[in-house]
């Protein structure tokens, strides 16, 4: 679905991450699953994040990885 992948990277970035994976697939009817790996600077416990994806109609799991900024 790309509306459904277009806004869980929206919801996750304006928390000022970068969303670096995502993985979204169907399954059942109405029911999809989510694998996002995040960048954040200044990262919110993982909680804050999945209460960003809460009330997205027809996203039934989610799991989360966030990673602190990349050294250069």
């Amino acid at each position: 679905s790309p509306a459904l992948s277009a806004e869980v990277r929206s919801r996750l970035e304006a928390t000022g991450a970068s969303v670096l994976d995502l993985h979204l697939w169907r399954l059942g009817p109405g029911h999809h699953a989510a694998i996002v790996v995040l960048e954040a600077p200044d990262s919110w416990p993982v909680n804050q994040y999945h209460a960003r994806l809460k009330g997205l109609e027809g996203l039934s799991h989610v799991t989360i990885e966030v990673r602190g900024p990349s050294a250069t």
